[in-house]
């Protein structure tokens, strides 16, 4: 039986180079060299594939003088820079690249046109001056790398357009309303949640920080919690009961300690704060604007202003960026250290 032939699209000009499906995505071959493209296999997907194979014969014959699009850059981002990062890293960055670069395609010395495209995508979303500005950068360290590596000569994302981010004030939680969600969570059998709020009434982590937690970051004397930006921090926990008590209560199914989304923390978090609003024998009202953040705030609040440790300590035990740790002169401290030098009470 002859062997079925392939489903190919071709150029008209190049009869040895074309584009093929390869597990459901588009590859090109030119000139026996084999390359993927970030495109699936389906016809709506045939002309930008055609683009691309265009591209790359003509890198073939002349890659001095190519005029490299927004794509080609993109593409060699993808793979040579983004590989680098942290799976967090690159997911929040595909999705950004999805939406802002979601326009025609274009040479690289477009500047004007590419900045306006990616300016009008900007338009369409309803973003906050920080929201814009941190994506912004993003993008503008992707030109950079181009102009790095010889893509482009100038950068379509300058400065002038880079809005200022507007530091609005976070609000906290006051430790009562703290200590009442955290009655109210029992109340409504939602033990995990409750966990997710005693760790961060006690060590002001990140819910992200406390929800990768696992079995095995946690020994007799400390807890090795993973940083914003994958620094590891060990905190001492042996002097917080209501820590070591709920360890101690919880079936150990497999390594992951908190079995539970921070969708749903988040969600069981507002019910709470609705069941003690509409309590008539609770003579209380949270703010049910507030998320996971504001009981973090609350905590270094009250380490600084009531049992008086120096800011610096707390910025460590809260694990701030760097950025904020260079501006404080913070040096690192380890677990120990922080047992001797922060105060709980």
């Amino acid at each position: 039986m002859p062997k079925k032939s392939r489903d190919v699209w071709k150029l008209k000009e190049y009869n040895k180079c074309y584009c093929y499906e390869r597990y459901g995505n588009v590859y090109t071959y030119v000139f026996g060299i084999k390359k993927a493209t970030d495109l699936t296999w389906i016809p709506e997907n045939k002309q930008r594939a055609l683009q691309i194979l265009n591209e790359r014969v003509r890198k073939h014959y002349d890659p001095d003088k190519i005029e490299y699009s927004l794509y080609d850059l993109l593409d060699d981002y993808k793979r040579n820079k983004m590989r680098e990062m942290s799976q967090q890293s690159q997911k929040k960055l595909n999705e950004v690249f999805k939406w802002v670069f979601n326009m025609s395609d274009f040479n690289l010395n477009q500047t004007t046109e590419i900045r306006n495209a990616i300016l009008k995508n900007f338009e369409n979303h309803q973003l906050s001056n920080s929201t814009k500005s941190k994506y912004l950068g993003y993008i503008s360290s992707v030109f950079n790398y181009g102009i790095d590596n010889h893509f482009l000569e100038h950068n379509p994302i300058n400065k002038s357009i880079i809005p200022k981010a507007i530091h609005k004030e976070i609000i906290s939680f006051s430790p009562e309303e703290v200590e009442a969600i955290l009655k109210m969570l029992l109340r409504l059998n939602k033990e995990i949640t409750y966990g997710v709020v005693l760790f961060s009434r006690y060590f002001g982590t990140r819910i992200s920080e406390t929800l990768s937690l696992k079995w095995s970051n946690i020994n007799h004397e400390d807890i090795k919690f993973i940083r914003k930006g994958g620094k590891t921090a060990r905190l001492p926990y042996d002097k917080f009961d209501r820590i070591i008590n709920w360890i101690n209560s919880q079936p150990r199914s497999n390594d992951k300690l908190f079995n539970i989304t921070s969708q749903k923390a988040g969600l069981h978090l507002k019910l709470a704060i609705h069941s003690i609003n509409n309590d008539p024998n609770i003579n209380m009202m949270i703010n049910d604007t507030l998320s996971f953040h504001a009981i973090r705030k609350m905590r270094e609040n009250e380490l600084i202003k009531l049992y008086k440790n120096e800011p610096k300590v707390v910025a460590d035990f809260m694990g701030h960026t760097l950025a904020i740790q260079q501006k404080h002169y913070l040096t690192v401290f380890e677990s120990d250290e922080l047992r001797e030098k922060l105060k709980f009470e």
